[in-house]
């Protein structure tokens, strides 16, 4: 059987999110997977006794042209915003609050969440993800944005060197 997609992103922080946004410009047929409630990993905000705090990374930063170009169009729907952070340093923050800019980033990408991949397997012409519910997704290529200590885990039994260069990390 062919692959389910050309690529499937596990995890919908940033990275897994710009990840998949520009590969479906590219017109790859893609998929993120991702363990949380809610998209943005680490770029998360939370509401405790009426008060707002921004969790995880405070602001946004590009070195290519292609981040760059998402930021200005978050920035464009409204969906963030440039804050100056000293004398010559201008970062992009989410508007309202920072969870914006993953929401942003997250339209129109289909992604499933609260589904945790166990096991990244190889196979002859494609690769088998596996959840911890034991279902199968398959692709012709794999991006794991994890942490590197889950993305070890997760590439343990079948892609050794990767394991442990993610174990270093």
């Amino acid at each position: 059987a062919s692959p389910h997609y050309d690529l499937l992103i596990v995890g919908a922080g940033i990275a897994g999110l710009a990840a998949g946004l520009m590969a479906q410009q590219a017109g790859l047929k893609v998929i993120l997977i991702d363990k949380g409630r809610r998209v943005g990993g680490r770029v998360s905000t939370r509401l405790s006794d009426g008060f707002v705090f921004n969790h995880g990374a405070q602001f946004a930063t590009s070195r290519s042209s292609d981040f760059s170009d998402i930021l200005r169009a978050a920035s464009n729907a409204g969906m963030a915003t440039d804050w100056q952070i000293g004398d010559k340093k201008m970062v992009v923050v989410g508007t309202p609050i920072m969870r914006a800019l993953p929401t942003f980033l997250a339209n129109n990408l289909p992604i499933k969440q609260n589904r945790r991949i166990a096991r990244i397997i190889p196979k002859t012409d494609h690769i088998q993800c596996v959840d911890t519910d034991d279902a199968s997704l398959t692709a012709r290529k794999v991006i794991c944005t994890a942490p590197a200590p889950q993305t070890a885990t997760l590439v343990a039994d079948d892609f050794h060197d990767l394991a442990d260069t993610a174990s270093h990390a």
